[in-house]
């Protein structure tokens, strides 16, 4: 409690134990570190630190489909079932010219929502509405699934550089940045129209949330009302 956090490290896991309580990792660090390069974390180190986690591989088969836009730029849809049997969605942009992938959104379609857990554009492509065209393909995929998009804001989006970049992108399409509770995922954003799905009380504010959000995000969940521009601050808000 308190601390201030410096960075973040990856290791990966391959396997667990109940009895000691643990997960068995093996570091990046040769074998010189640890035992022979492998480590234990234990369960509760886990879930206080865990920051993201990704499984990788073993997810099924992927079905793309790829269409070129009026830009220049391939745009790619595909889709394979994930590790607990639901549909993972992705949505790519692809530069022919220069054999690079520009952006991408993975979005995880859920009984009530498609979860997007990542929405990215490489530097040298900002500024150049890439994140609009993969906004726009998101809005296909919910229209042709039925199912109100749901934006993750992870903890490394949480700093305020970061999320003042999503706040601009999101801010256009009116949706509501609003607490999960979740330490991984602190912000999720979500449109006024789609706020059956939000909780009724929000939770207690997370370490890294801006405190400028709190008193209107208090007020929209406990009020049912849409927050006006001149509740928020003058600044785009979601």
């Amino acid at each position: 409690e308190g601390a201030q956090i410096i960075g973040s490290h990856q290791v990966l896991l391959v396997g667990y134990s109940d009895e000691k309580q643990a997960f068995r990792f093996r570091n990046s660090w040769g074998t010189g570190w640890g035992n022979q390069g492998y480590g234990h974390l234990s369960y509760e180190f886990f879930e206080r630190w865990l920051v993201e986690a990704w499984i990788t591989e073993g997810i099924g088969e992927r079905f793309a489909t790829e269409r070129s836009g009026n830009t220049g730029f391939l745009e790619i849809d595909w889709a394979m079932p994930d590790f607990a049997g639901r549909i993972f969605h992705g949505r790519d942009i692809y530069d022919g010219n220069l054999d690079e992938r520009v952006g991408w959104a993975f979005a995880v379609q859920k009984e009530r929502s498609l979860d997007i857990e990542e929405l990215f554009v490489r530097p040298q492509y900002r500024r150049q509405r890439h994140g609009t065209r993969l906004l726009r393909m998101l809005r296909k995929l919910s229209a042709d699934t039925g199912l109100a998009l749901r934006f993750i804001v992870p903890f490394a989006d949480c700093d305020a550089e970061n999320l003042s970049r999503v706040e601009r992108l999101l801010s256009k399409e009116s949706y509501f940045l609003v607490e999960s509770g979740v330490r991984w995922c602190p912000l999720v954003a979500l449109r006024a129209i789609d706020r059956r799905t939000w909780s009724s009380t929000p939770p207690s504010m997370p370490a890294l949330r801006s405190p400028r959000y709190r008193s209107a995000i208090d007020e929209f969940l406990l009020s049912s009302a849409i927050v006006s521009d001149a509740k928020m601050t003058s600044r785009p808000h979601l």
